[in-house]
Parts: C-alpha cells; sequence; structure tokens
C-alpha cells in the first residue's frame, strides 16, 4: 500500500529563503540578459549595486536584486495554503 502524503509534492513544497544579505549588498550577476525570461548561472554572491553593475559589464551579464530573487525563488517553492 502506498500512502501519499496531503499537499503539494515534495519539490513543489516550501524552502526557506536563504538568510537575507545586509541592506548594502543586495544585486548580484548572473550569466546572459534578464529580457530573454530564462536564468542564467549566478556568477557572484551578494555584492553592493555599484559593484554588481560594474562586473556585470564586464561579463555581459546581468544584474540581479533581491527581491527578484525571492519572486523566482517563491516561484519554484511556493508557500503552503493557509488553514483556515
Amino acid at each position: 500500500r502506498v500512502v501519499t502524503p496531503p499537499g503539494p509534492a515534495p519539490r513543489k513544497r516550501a524552502k526557506p529563503l536563504p538568510r537575507m544579505p545586509p541592506e548594502s549588498h543586495r544585486w548580484r550577476v548572473r550569466q546572459g540578459r534578464s529580457d530573454t525570461g530564462s536564468h542564467g548561472a549566478v556568477l557572484t554572491g551578494w555584492m553592493t549595486q555599484i559593484e554588481a553593475r560594474l562586473f556585470a559589464g564586464k561579463v555581459g551579464g546581468y544584474v540581479e536584486t533581491w527581491d527578484e530573487f525571492v519572486t523566482l525563488w517563491r516561484t519554484l517553492y511556493p508557500l503552503a495554503p493557509k488553514r483556515r
């Protein structure tokens, strides 16, 4: 007998967000271009906005903000629905 737990499949269950970086370091660089809709590999850790923009210009990548990261994270790992 196979018992299936209620709710979404295990890979779709919510995962806690990684620890939020300090407010001054909430930008990072990804490979590729943001306008294509595909998300390239992460090239850096969280850094200041100016550092991220300079590095993105050198490597032809794009800057991702912490808020954009959180939005993408929650599309991959949505929060569980609230129970009433």
